[in-house]
C-alpha cells in the first residue's frame, strides 16, 4: 500500500432492538459503504461508539469489518482507550487482525499535557508498525493537539495522517 487517500468513512456499530451487537447489519453496512464507492473504512472508531463498547464487543466490530470487507479496500482501526497501555493493546490486536492503519485520539477525560501526549503517541508508534493516523478532536477529547505537536508527530514520523474536528478554519493553513 502506498498510502490512504479517498474517502474513508468512520462506521457506525450496529446493535439490535435489545442494545446487543448486530453483527448481520454490521456486514450489510461494510457492504452498504463499499458498494456506494468508499476507499477505505474505519472501523471501532468513536462514530462507531468504541467508548460505549465492552473490550468483546469492539473486537467483534473489528473482526466483522475485517472479514465483510475481504480486502476489497483498506481499513483503520480506531485504537485510542484512556490509558496508553491499553491503546497500545487495542493497536496490537487491531495489527494481528491484519488492519492496514490505526486511527488515534487522545486519551479522553484526563487533561494532558502537550509533552504527555507526544509521550503517548510516540508509545504507540513504537509498540506497531502500522501507519498512525491521529485525530484531534477536542470536542470528543477535552485537549487540543496543538499545531506545533501535530508538526513534529509528522516530522518524527510518529504519525503519517492527520485528521481534525477544531473549529478553526485556519488550522490546515498553519499545519501547511
Amino acid at each position: 500500500m502506498t498510502g490512504f487517500r479517498g474517502l474513508y468513512p468512520p462506521l457506525i456499530t450496529t446493535f439490535d432492538q435489545d442494545g446487543e451487537f448486530d453483527e448481520g447489519r454490521m456486514r450489510e453496512h461494510v457492504d452498504f459503504m463499499i458498494e456506494g464507492g468508499a476507499d477505505g473504512l474505519c472501523a471501532g472508531s468513536s462514530t462507531g461508539e468504541f467508548m460505549n463498547l465492552s473490550r468483546q464487543e469492539w473486537e467483534s466490530v473489528l473482526g466483522v469489518v475485517k472479514e465483510q470487507s475481504d480486502s476489497s479496500v483498506p481499513v483503520l482501526a480506531g485504537g485510542a482507550w484512556m490509558s496508553t497501555r491499553h491503546t497500545i493493546e487495542r493497536c496490537r490486536y487491531a495489527e494481528r487482525l491484519g488492519y492496514d492503519g490505526i486511527l488515534l485520539i487522545a486519551p479522553w477525560y484526563q487533561v494532558h499535557t502537550q509533552r504527555e501526549l507526544y509521550a503517548h503517541f510516540r508509545a504507540v508508534r513504537e509498540s506497531i508498525s502500522l501507519p498512525i493516523m491521529v485525530y484531534n478532536n477536542p470536542p470528543m477529547t477535552g485537549v487540543h493537539l496543538s499545531v506545533a505537536l501535530r508538526e513534529r508527530l509528522y516530522r518524527e514520523v510518529i504519525v503519517r495522517y492527520l485528521k481534525g474536528a477544531e473549529s478553526d478554519p485556519y488550522t490546515i493553513a498553519r499545519l501547511r
